[in-house]
């Protein structure tokens, strides 16, 4: 495929400046790299955006987790608080 693309004089200089420190030999060269790169990033993205689900469920998971947490923590202190009051005894209540 052949692509024909107009630009100003300003982008060619940018372009031919960005290739030169990419070390590639000429502006199709760059735009080639470029090309590839981003469909490399899409690609990535699309990959990432279709594990979104999967995230969703595992985040989902961990939320569920955390509230059996803090309510296992609630249960350990209120019966350590209820324990501590029964060691106490009959006579520290009064």
């Amino acid at each position: 495929m052949v692509l024909k693309l107009e630009l100003s004089d300003a982008i060619r200089k940018r372009i031919e400046t960005a290739a030169t420190h990419k070390n590639l030999i000429s502006v199709e060269a760059f735009v080639r790299h470029a090309m590839e790169t981003e469909l490399l990033r899409v690609e990535c993205n699309c990959a990432m955006e279709s594990d979104d689900g999967n995230l969703a469920a595992v985040a989902k998971q961990v939320e569920g987790l955390e509230k059996g947490q803090r309510a296992i923590v609630a249960l350990v202190d209120s019966s350590a608080a209820i324990l501590a009051e029964l060691l106490r005894g009959p006579r520290a209540r009064r």
